[in-house]
Protein backbone atom coordinates (compact mmCIF):
# COMPACT_ATOMS: atom_id res chain seq x y z
CA UNK A 1 0.00 0.00 0.00
CA UNK A 2 1.03 3.42 -0.89
CA UNK A 3 2.18 5.61 1.97
CA UNK A 4 0.43 9.36 1.91
CA UNK A 5 2.09 11.81 3.44
CA UNK A 6 0.61 14.48 5.39
CA UNK A 7 0.53 17.04 3.12
CA UNK A 8 -0.68 15.04 0.67
CA UNK A 9 -3.88 14.14 3.09
CA UNK A 10 -4.14 18.22 3.69
CA UNK A 11 -4.43 19.07 -0.27
CA UNK A 12 -6.51 16.27 -0.82
CA UNK A 13 -9.17 16.91 1.59
CA UNK A 14 -12.54 17.24 0.58
CA UNK A 15 -11.83 17.00 -3.03
CA UNK A 16 -12.67 13.11 -3.44
CA UNK A 17 -16.25 14.09 -4.77
CA UNK A 18 -16.04 16.30 -6.61
CA UNK A 19 -16.09 15.25 -10.31
CA UNK A 20 -14.35 17.87 -12.25
CA UNK A 21 -10.73 17.82 -12.55
CA UNK A 22 -10.11 21.70 -12.87
CA UNK A 23 -12.62 22.40 -9.89
CA UNK A 24 -10.45 19.29 -7.80
CA UNK A 25 -7.45 21.45 -8.48
CA UNK A 26 -8.51 25.18 -7.36
CA UNK A 27 -9.79 22.72 -4.46
CA UNK A 28 -6.48 21.49 -3.82
CA UNK A 29 -4.61 24.85 -4.38
CA UNK A 30 -6.60 26.47 -1.91
CA UNK A 31 -5.99 23.57 0.41
CA UNK A 32 -2.49 23.85 0.34
CA UNK A 33 -2.79 27.70 0.42
CA UNK A 34 -3.96 27.32 3.60
CA UNK A 35 -1.91 24.86 5.11
CA UNK A 36 1.12 26.76 3.88
CA UNK A 37 -0.66 30.09 5.85
CA UNK A 38 0.11 28.14 8.99
CA UNK A 39 3.53 26.61 8.02
CA UNK A 40 4.78 30.16 7.64
CA UNK A 41 2.94 31.36 10.33
CA UNK A 42 4.77 28.92 13.15
CA UNK A 43 8.22 29.99 11.15
CA UNK A 44 7.47 33.20 11.55
CA UNK A 45 6.10 32.46 15.54
CA UNK A 46 9.35 31.12 16.17
CA UNK A 47 11.58 33.73 14.77
CA UNK A 48 9.58 36.35 16.62
CA UNK A 49 9.91 34.18 19.80
CA UNK A 50 14.08 34.70 19.18
CA UNK A 51 13.92 38.11 18.52
CA UNK A 52 11.45 38.99 21.66
CA UNK A 53 13.82 37.30 23.62
CA UNK A 54 16.32 39.37 22.59
CA UNK A 55 14.62 42.23 23.58
CA UNK A 56 13.30 41.18 26.75
CA UNK A 57 17.49 40.95 27.57
CA UNK A 58 18.36 44.26 25.90
CA UNK A 59 15.07 46.44 28.08
CA UNK A 60 12.90 43.85 29.76
CA UNK A 61 9.90 46.74 30.70
CA UNK A 62 9.77 48.43 27.79
CA UNK A 63 9.16 45.30 25.45
CA UNK A 64 7.31 43.31 27.64
CA UNK A 65 4.18 44.56 26.01
CA UNK A 66 5.17 43.58 22.24
CA UNK A 67 3.99 40.04 23.76
CA UNK A 68 0.35 40.76 22.90
CA UNK A 69 0.63 42.46 20.01
CA UNK A 70 2.46 39.87 18.06
CA UNK A 71 1.11 36.63 20.00
CA UNK A 72 -2.48 37.04 19.43
CA UNK A 73 -2.87 38.45 16.12
CA UNK A 74 -0.77 34.86 14.99
CA UNK A 75 -3.20 32.86 17.30
CA UNK A 76 -6.28 34.66 15.48
CA UNK A 77 -4.79 33.77 11.76
CA UNK A 78 -4.16 30.18 13.30
CA UNK A 79 -7.61 29.78 13.90
CA UNK A 80 -9.14 31.43 10.62
CA UNK A 81 -7.06 29.29 8.74
CA UNK A 82 -8.43 25.96 10.28
CA UNK A 83 -12.26 27.30 9.97
CA UNK A 84 -12.08 28.29 6.51
CA UNK A 85 -10.57 25.06 5.54
CA UNK A 86 -12.98 23.23 7.43
CA UNK A 87 -15.86 25.52 6.16
CA UNK A 88 -14.64 25.42 2.54
CA UNK A 89 -13.83 21.68 2.29
CA UNK A 90 -17.07 20.81 4.13
CA UNK A 91 -19.33 22.49 1.33
CA UNK A 92 -17.16 22.60 -1.17
CA UNK A 93 -17.38 26.32 -1.71
CA UNK A 94 -14.49 28.01 -2.53
CA UNK A 95 -15.75 31.24 -1.75
CA UNK A 96 -14.97 30.63 1.71
CA UNK A 97 -11.45 31.16 1.12
CA UNK A 98 -12.61 34.93 1.14
CA UNK A 99 -12.87 34.47 4.91
CA UNK A 100 -9.57 34.19 5.32
CA UNK A 101 -7.44 36.95 2.58
CA UNK A 102 -8.66 40.03 4.57
CA UNK A 103 -7.49 39.02 8.32
CA UNK A 104 -4.44 38.27 6.10
CA UNK A 105 -3.77 41.23 4.64
CA UNK A 106 -4.63 43.17 7.85
CA UNK A 107 -1.97 40.71 9.35
CA UNK A 108 0.64 41.52 7.30
CA UNK A 109 0.05 45.21 6.92
CA UNK A 110 -0.06 45.51 10.61
CA UNK A 111 3.35 44.22 10.82
CA UNK A 112 3.81 47.24 8.47
CA UNK A 113 2.40 49.48 10.51
CA UNK A 114 4.40 48.04 13.43
CA UNK A 115 8.06 47.53 12.21
CA UNK A 116 8.04 50.93 9.81
CA UNK A 117 9.22 50.73 6.04
CA UNK A 118 13.00 49.71 6.93
CA UNK A 119 11.69 46.00 6.82
CA UNK A 120 9.50 46.31 3.38
CA UNK A 121 7.05 43.63 4.77
CA UNK A 122 4.47 45.10 1.91
CA UNK A 123 6.80 43.02 -0.49
CA UNK A 124 4.83 39.82 0.79
CA UNK A 125 1.65 41.59 -0.43
CA UNK A 126 3.05 42.16 -3.59
CA UNK A 127 4.11 38.48 -3.85
CA UNK A 128 -0.06 37.55 -3.16
CA UNK A 129 -1.61 39.35 -6.54
CA UNK A 130 -1.26 36.07 -8.58
CA UNK A 131 -2.69 33.79 -6.49
CA UNK A 132 -6.15 34.76 -6.90
CA UNK A 133 -5.31 33.74 -10.59
CA UNK A 134 -4.59 30.04 -9.55
CA UNK A 135 -7.35 29.67 -6.81
CA UNK A 136 -10.52 30.42 -9.08
CA UNK A 137 -11.83 29.70 -12.52
CA UNK A 138 -11.38 32.17 -15.12
CA UNK A 139 -15.64 32.61 -15.40
CA UNK A 140 -15.22 33.76 -11.51
CA UNK A 141 -13.94 37.02 -12.52
CA UNK A 142 -15.30 39.08 -9.76
CA UNK A 143 -14.28 36.63 -6.72
CA UNK A 144 -10.76 37.34 -8.34
CA UNK A 145 -11.35 41.55 -8.79
CA UNK A 146 -12.40 40.95 -4.94
CA UNK A 147 -9.59 39.45 -4.10
CA UNK A 148 -7.28 41.77 -5.90
CA UNK A 149 -8.86 45.27 -4.53
CA UNK A 150 -8.54 43.68 -0.91
CA UNK A 151 -4.56 42.86 -1.37
CA UNK A 152 -3.85 46.20 -3.46
CA UNK A 153 -6.01 48.27 -0.19
CA UNK A 154 -3.35 46.52 2.07
CA UNK A 155 -0.24 47.36 -0.06
CA UNK A 156 -1.99 51.07 -0.29
CA UNK A 157 -2.80 50.90 3.53
CA UNK A 158 1.34 50.32 4.33
CA UNK A 159 2.26 52.67 2.29
CA UNK A 160 0.16 55.73 3.52
CA UNK A 161 1.28 53.75 7.32
CA UNK A 162 5.16 54.50 6.16
CA UNK A 163 4.48 58.13 5.03
CA UNK A 164 1.96 59.66 8.08
CA UNK A 165 3.07 57.13 11.07
CA UNK A 166 6.32 56.52 12.84
CA UNK A 167 6.88 52.49 13.60
CA UNK A 168 4.60 51.74 16.37
CA UNK A 169 6.78 48.77 18.00
CA UNK A 170 10.09 49.87 16.79
CA UNK A 171 13.07 47.34 17.33
CA UNK A 172 16.58 47.89 17.90
CA UNK A 173 18.56 48.91 14.86
CA UNK A 174 20.71 45.54 14.88
CA UNK A 175 17.91 43.25 15.16
CA UNK A 176 16.34 45.56 12.78
CA UNK A 177 18.96 44.41 10.46
CA UNK A 178 18.63 40.69 11.10
CA UNK A 179 15.15 40.85 10.37
CA UNK A 180 15.65 42.73 6.86
CA UNK A 181 16.24 39.49 5.00
CA UNK A 182 12.97 37.69 6.41
CA UNK A 183 10.71 39.05 3.96
CA UNK A 184 12.83 39.71 0.58
CA UNK A 185 13.32 35.65 1.46
CA UNK A 186 9.67 34.95 1.65
CA UNK A 187 8.77 37.09 -1.03
CA UNK A 188 11.45 34.51 -2.75
CA UNK A 189 9.85 31.37 -1.58
CA UNK A 190 6.35 31.89 -2.78
CA UNK A 191 7.59 33.19 -5.97
CA UNK A 192 9.64 29.95 -6.16
CA UNK A 193 6.65 28.08 -5.51
CA UNK A 194 4.58 29.46 -7.53
CA UNK A 195 6.81 29.12 -10.58
CA UNK A 196 7.45 25.54 -9.78
CA UNK A 197 3.68 24.88 -9.20
CA UNK A 198 2.49 27.01 -12.91
CA UNK A 199 5.61 24.75 -14.17
CA UNK A 200 4.33 21.40 -12.91
CA UNK A 201 0.92 21.98 -14.37
CA UNK A 202 2.32 23.08 -17.79
CA UNK A 203 4.44 20.10 -17.75
CA UNK A 204 1.37 17.71 -16.20
CA UNK A 205 -0.73 19.57 -19.17
CA UNK A 206 2.18 18.74 -22.12
CA UNK A 207 2.68 14.92 -20.94
CA UNK A 208 -1.76 14.87 -20.63
CA UNK A 209 -2.28 16.02 -24.07
CA UNK A 210 0.92 13.77 -25.48
CA UNK A 211 -1.05 10.86 -23.50
CA UNK A 212 -4.23 11.49 -25.74
CA UNK A 213 -2.68 12.26 -28.70
CA UNK A 214 -0.56 8.81 -28.51
CA UNK A 215 -4.29 6.82 -27.20
CA UNK A 216 -5.96 8.52 -29.96
CA UNK A 217 -4.05 7.78 -32.59
CA UNK A 218 -3.64 4.42 -31.90
CA UNK A 219 -7.15 4.55 -31.90
CA UNK A 220 -7.64 5.25 -35.28
CA UNK A 221 -5.02 3.33 -36.65
CA UNK A 222 -7.06 0.73 -35.27
CA UNK A 223 -10.35 1.45 -35.42
CA UNK A 224 -10.60 2.92 -39.20
CA UNK A 225 -9.22 0.17 -40.59
CA UNK A 226 -12.04 -2.01 -39.12
CA UNK A 227 -14.50 0.37 -39.93
CA UNK A 228 -13.41 0.61 -43.62
CA UNK A 229 -13.06 -2.88 -43.59
CA UNK A 230 -17.19 -3.88 -42.51
CA UNK A 231 -17.99 -0.61 -44.78
CA UNK A 232 -16.88 -2.92 -47.84
CA UNK A 233 -18.12 -5.97 -46.55
CA UNK A 234 -21.50 -4.07 -45.91
CA UNK A 235 -21.47 -2.77 -49.69
CA UNK A 236 -20.22 -6.06 -51.31
CA UNK A 237 -23.24 -7.76 -49.58
CA UNK A 238 -25.68 -4.77 -50.35
CA UNK A 239 -24.09 -4.56 -53.79
CA UNK A 240 -23.35 -8.25 -54.85
CA UNK A 241 -27.49 -9.31 -53.67
CA UNK A 242 -29.44 -10.12 -56.29
CA UNK A 243 -32.37 -8.92 -54.44
CA UNK A 244 -33.49 -4.62 -54.69
CA UNK A 245 -32.30 -3.38 -51.72
CA UNK A 246 -33.23 0.31 -50.21
CA UNK A 247 -33.90 2.65 -47.68
CA UNK A 248 -36.72 5.24 -47.14
CA UNK A 249 -37.81 7.97 -44.99
CA UNK A 250 -40.60 7.44 -43.24
CA UNK A 251 -42.93 9.31 -45.79
CA UNK A 252 -41.80 6.65 -48.48
CA UNK A 253 -39.57 8.92 -50.52
CA UNK A 254 -36.63 6.26 -51.37
CA UNK A 255 -33.38 7.45 -49.99
CA UNK A 256 -30.88 4.85 -51.07
CA UNK A 257 -30.96 1.67 -53.33
CA UNK A 258 -28.75 -0.86 -54.74
CA UNK A 259 -27.72 -1.87 -58.46
CA UNK A 260 -29.99 -5.15 -58.76
CA UNK A 261 -32.92 -1.93 -58.85
CA UNK A 262 -31.69 -2.14 -62.87
CA UNK A 263 -31.81 -5.99 -63.20
CA UNK A 264 -35.00 -6.07 -61.39
CA UNK A 265 -37.41 -2.77 -63.23
CA UNK A 266 -34.06 -1.21 -65.46
CA UNK A 267 -33.85 1.79 -63.85
CA UNK A 268 -30.35 2.98 -62.61
CA UNK A 269 -29.82 3.65 -58.61
CA UNK A 270 -29.60 7.07 -59.65
CA UNK A 271 -32.61 7.61 -61.42
CA UNK A 272 -34.94 6.07 -58.61
CA UNK A 273 -33.48 7.85 -55.47
CA UNK A 274 -34.95 10.45 -54.52
CA UNK A 275 -38.42 9.42 -55.81
CA UNK A 276 -41.36 8.26 -53.78
CA UNK A 277 -42.10 4.03 -53.99
CA UNK A 278 -45.60 5.23 -54.74
CA UNK A 279 -44.18 6.20 -58.08
CA UNK A 280 -42.77 3.06 -59.02
CA UNK A 281 -46.29 1.17 -58.85
CA UNK A 282 -47.60 -0.41 -61.94
CA UNK A 283 -51.59 0.29 -62.88
CA UNK A 284 -53.20 -0.14 -66.33
CA UNK A 285 -55.79 2.72 -64.79
CA UNK A 286 -55.70 5.41 -62.88
CA UNK A 287 -57.96 4.15 -60.35
CA UNK A 288 -56.24 1.39 -59.84
CA UNK A 289 -52.79 2.97 -59.58
CA UNK A 290 -55.04 4.78 -56.38
CA UNK A 291 -55.95 1.41 -55.05
CA UNK A 292 -52.75 -0.02 -54.84
CA UNK A 293 -50.94 3.20 -53.39
CA UNK A 294 -53.81 2.71 -50.78
CA UNK A 295 -52.65 -0.38 -50.06
CA UNK A 296 -48.83 0.52 -49.91
CA UNK A 297 -49.47 3.07 -47.75
CA UNK A 298 -51.62 1.15 -45.41
CA UNK A 299 -48.68 -1.46 -45.06
CA UNK A 300 -46.07 1.90 -44.45
CA UNK A 301 -48.82 2.95 -41.79
CA UNK A 302 -48.86 -0.47 -39.88
CA UNK A 303 -45.40 -0.26 -40.03
CA UNK A 304 -44.72 3.00 -38.25
CA UNK A 305 -47.44 2.09 -35.79
CA UNK A 306 -47.03 -1.07 -34.60
CA UNK A 307 -43.02 -1.00 -35.29
CA UNK A 308 -43.09 -4.69 -36.73
CA UNK A 309 -41.90 -5.81 -40.07
CA UNK A 310 -44.16 -6.12 -42.98
CA UNK A 311 -44.20 -8.06 -46.08
CA UNK A 312 -46.83 -7.58 -49.25
CA UNK A 313 -46.61 -8.74 -52.87
CA UNK A 314 -46.62 -5.42 -55.66
CA UNK A 315 -46.29 -4.60 -59.28
CA UNK A 316 -43.74 -2.16 -60.08
CA UNK A 317 -43.59 -1.14 -63.40
CA UNK A 318 -40.26 -1.18 -65.46
CA UNK A 319 -38.65 1.32 -67.93
CA UNK A 320 -38.70 -0.86 -70.94
CA UNK A 321 -41.36 -2.74 -70.86
CA UNK A 322 -44.86 -2.38 -70.66
CA UNK A 323 -45.61 -5.35 -68.55
CA UNK A 324 -45.09 -5.08 -64.90
CA UNK A 325 -42.80 -7.62 -62.64
CA UNK A 326 -44.25 -8.23 -59.43
CA UNK A 327 -42.08 -8.39 -56.88
CA UNK A 328 -42.51 -9.64 -52.77
CA UNK A 329 -41.39 -6.93 -50.60
CA UNK A 330 -40.03 -6.77 -46.95
CA UNK A 331 -40.53 -3.44 -44.81
CA UNK A 332 -38.89 -2.85 -41.50
CA UNK A 333 -38.40 -0.09 -39.45
CA UNK A 334 -34.84 1.28 -37.47
CA UNK A 335 -34.36 3.93 -35.13
CA UNK A 336 -30.93 5.44 -34.83
CA UNK A 337 -30.00 8.82 -32.92
CA UNK A 338 -33.80 9.95 -32.72
CA UNK A 339 -33.98 9.42 -36.52
CA UNK A 340 -36.63 6.84 -38.63
CA UNK A 341 -35.41 4.87 -41.07
CA UNK A 342 -37.23 2.43 -42.91
CA UNK A 343 -34.52 -0.49 -45.22
CA UNK A 344 -36.67 -2.57 -47.59
CA UNK A 345 -36.01 -5.60 -49.57
CA UNK A 346 -37.83 -6.29 -52.80
CA UNK A 347 -37.73 -9.91 -54.22
CA UNK A 348 -38.99 -11.91 -57.35
CA UNK A 349 -42.08 -14.15 -56.38
CA UNK A 350 -40.84 -17.67 -56.25
CA UNK A 351 -43.27 -20.28 -57.97
CA UNK A 352 -44.65 -23.12 -55.47
CA UNK A 353 -43.47 -26.36 -57.65
CA UNK A 354 -46.51 -28.28 -55.58
CA UNK A 355 -48.96 -26.40 -57.24
CA UNK A 356 -48.09 -28.23 -60.30
CA UNK A 357 -49.50 -31.45 -58.30
CA UNK A 358 -52.36 -29.49 -57.09
CA UNK A 359 -55.88 -30.98 -58.35
CA UNK A 360 -58.23 -29.53 -56.06
CA UNK A 361 -58.37 -27.13 -53.23
CA UNK A 362 -60.63 -25.76 -50.92
CA UNK A 363 -60.41 -22.77 -48.30
CA UNK A 364 -62.87 -20.18 -46.41
CA UNK A 365 -61.32 -17.16 -45.01
CA UNK A 366 -62.75 -14.53 -42.42
CA UNK A 367 -60.45 -11.25 -43.52
CA UNK A 368 -61.96 -8.46 -41.73
CA UNK A 369 -62.07 -5.12 -42.91
CA UNK A 370 -58.49 -4.93 -43.93
CA UNK A 371 -57.58 -3.49 -47.77
CA UNK A 372 -54.42 -4.91 -47.14
CA UNK A 373 -55.55 -8.59 -46.52
CA UNK A 374 -57.75 -7.88 -49.01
Amino acid sequence: MKKISLWQKLSDYGTGVLTSIPERKRHRIANQLLAAVVLFNLAFGVLEIAVYLQLLSINQEKYFHYLYFYTIPGLVIHLLAAVTYVLKNRSHNMNYTFLMLPPLVVYITMFCFYLGSPLMIHLILFALIPIPFFVYARQQALAIFLHEIVIFSGIAAAFVGYWLLPPLLPVTPDIEKMLQPVPILTVIMILCLISYYHWKQSNLSENLLEQEKRQTQNLLNNIIPKHEQAEKKYRHLVEGSGDIIFSMNPAGGIITINNAVKAHLGFSPAEVQGLKFEELIYAETGANLEIEADLFRSYLQELLEKKKSVSFRIPLRQKYHAEPTELSVLLELTESDDQIEILGKAMSMQSDLILNFLKRERGRYAIGNSIGHA
